[in-house]
């Protein structure tokens, strides 16, 4: 990886995937 990804891809991409484990376990704990 030679290339620094933008913050805000970064920022994007920690804020979907938190919100992706939040609806997992949202959905097991149903």
């Amino acid at each position: 990886m030679g290339k620094q990804m933008p913050p805000n891809v970064t920022r994007k991409l920690i804020t979907e995937g938190v919100a992706a484990g939040l609806s997992l376990k949202r959905m097991v704990n149903l």
